[in-house]
């Protein structure tokens, strides 16, 4: 019996890391409803062992290429965590920053920082010293990439003198700096103009204590740690990062010895590795949330009806109960695990009458039913199907279409869709850059419902400048009011931070933002 059981683990595994191959699209242990652990600014030195230290973690899907800005998935930015250094470090726990590249920042006037930046404890994997000029531009590729080119639009100019850089916005906006600094890796100049995307994607060079020496698109990673590195090493010398899509082979994978460390975990899982005494579990509050978001431009759903309609179809409780209710239901689509969450007032409730009622009145019915394409990351996340049940019950056909990650967020850019499930990440760390998925100004890259609506265009302005936290509130009250009378994004359930892993393992971090960081983790295998 072991051995049929070995085989088919082995089975499960390599079917898994075949379909990564094709579909292409941390933690520290702690008790329930524990939060993830703030990262240090640097990493703390660890005791020399006799042999290399070696992990393999596991997740649920890997990047094409190792640009996080150009593919700004959560696992493209977790293995490239490793591989970057940015100006900043960001604790994404309390919304801080904490020195790094930049040893210091000033605000001179409502649109213009000066950053003293340190060159001497950097260099490039590659053996290039870090140089203001590569400082330079790293900030200013961001306006050539389609995902970050509307940030870049927002920088006037990027200039130093001696080790001073010089950083000057078009507009007063107080997200601007933390998101320039969480967008902009620090990359090396001369190396990306003389080797062209291969320089970015598939060989990277940068600055962090880990570099690449292996990469497959869509299947495989490993980080060794880099011997240049000037500030103290990470503990762990080797890390393997590999795919498996489905949630209970990524749990096998750890059960079985293959990996050390796998996240995205459902309830289920959770519990089988609470039961094994080889394995520590990890639960984290998470800021990354699951919608159902319509394209305002593609008719029917300009329709404000029809949207309300379909919103009435969600059954979020039952949603949340499908996964074992771990994942808990949430209604808004801003500010998920900040101080300024609400329910959105007039947000439809779940009721099937009244959304078989509304969109018979916008002439759907059973001679003319509504039938549309939702679109998802693959693999789409089981509530769809759920919802795609309900939606059949009152005669609505929906169609679930899974792409990979890269195909999706082409379609967004395009507006090529109709209806997609989405989990919107904040970018930044602060939590007025959510404000970008109804900003018309961010339209196919953050404002993914192609939504437009001059109202909440004003009150967007004004909240991004405002130091007045009433006025602050009080537009908040007003912009979700607005989101839930229009629902162009419907809020459904909050995604936590589940990890199961080898026990001893520990001292990684998992970040709201859904960035896995092994830099300060340890491994005593």
């Amino acid at each position: 019996m072991k051995k049929v059981f070995a085989l088919l683990v082995v089975f499960v595994l390599v079917f898994s890391l075949a379909a990564c191959n094709n579909n292409t699209p941390a933690a520290s242990p702690s008790a329930p409803g524990s939060s993830a652990s703030a990262p240090s600014s640097q990493p703390d030195p660890q005791p020399a062992t006799g042999s290399p230290v070696e992990i393999t973690v596991a997740f649920k899907w890997h990047p094409n290429g190792l640009d996080p800005i150009s593919e700004d998935s959560g696992m493209n930015k977790s293995i490239c965590y490793h591989l970057y250094d940015r100006l900043v470090f960001f604790d994404y726990q309390d919304n801080r920053m904490s020195p790094s590249i930049a040893k210091s920042w000033e605000k001179i006037d409502g649109t213009t920082w000066k950053i003293e930046i340190n060159l001497n404890d950097y260099v490039f994997h590659n053996g290039d010293k870090l140089k203001m000029e590569d400082v330079e531009f790293s900030i200013l590729r961001i306006k050539d990439i389609p995902k970050s080119a509307e940030t870049g639009m927002l920088i006037e100019s990027v200039s130093s003198e001696g080790n001073i850089l010089t950083l000057k916005f078009t507009q007063e906006n107080n997200t601007l700096l933390a998101r320039v600094l969480d967008t902009a890796v620090i990359v090396n100049k001369a190396y990306i103009e003389a080797n062209g995307d291969e320089g970015i994607y598939t060989k990277p060079v940068g600055t962090g204590p880990y570099k690449v020496t292996e990469f497959v698109p869509g299947t495989t990673t490993v980080l060794e740690t880099w011997d240049g590195y000037l500030l103290p090493k990470p503990q762990i010398d080797k890390i393997t990062v590999i795919c498996i899509p489905e949630d209970a082979a990524r749990y096998i994978a750890v059960e079985t010895g293959l990996a050390q460390w796998t996240a995205w975990m459902t309830p289920m899982e959770m519990g089988l590795a609470e039961k094994n005494d080889n394995l520590a579990t990890y639960y984290g509050e998470g800021r990354r949330f699951g919608t159902v978001c319509f394209n305002c431009e593609r008719p029917p759903f300009d329709n404000i009806n029809v949207r309300r309609a379909l919103a009435h179809c969600i059954n979020r409780d039952a949603f949340a109960a499908l996964q074992g209710g771990g994942r808990p239901p949430m209604k808004g689509v801003l500010f998920a695990g900040y101080d300024l969450y609400m329910d959105p007032p007039g947000l439809p409730e779940f009721d099937l009458e009244k959304a078989k009622a509304m969109l018979a009145a916008e002439g759907f019915n059973d001679s003319n039913p509504l039938s549309f394409q939702m679109l998802s990351y693959a693999p789409a996340d089981p509530g769809l199907e759920l919802y795609q049940s309900t939606l059949k019950s009152i005669g609505v056909n929906m169609e679930i279409t899974e792409y990979d990650v890269n195909v999706m967020m082409s379609l967004e850019v395009a507006g090529d869709y109709e209806v997609e499930w989405v989990t919107p990440s904040n970018r930044g760390n602060h939590p007025l850059a959510d404000l970008d998925r109804f900003d018309y100004f961010y339209l196919g890259t953050r404002n993914m419902s192609r939504y437009n609506n001059p109202r909440v265009q004003e009150i967007i302005r004004r909240m991004l400048v405002t130091d007045d936290q009433q006025e602050l509130q009080t537009l908040n009250v007003e912009i979700n009011t607005i989101l839930g009378q229009e629902v162009p994004m419907v809020g459904v359930i909050v995604y936590q931070n589940l990890a199961a892993m080898d026990k001893r393992m520990s001292g990684a971090t998992i970040h709201p933002n859904n960035i896995f960081d092994y830099r300060n983790a340890t491994f005593t295998g």
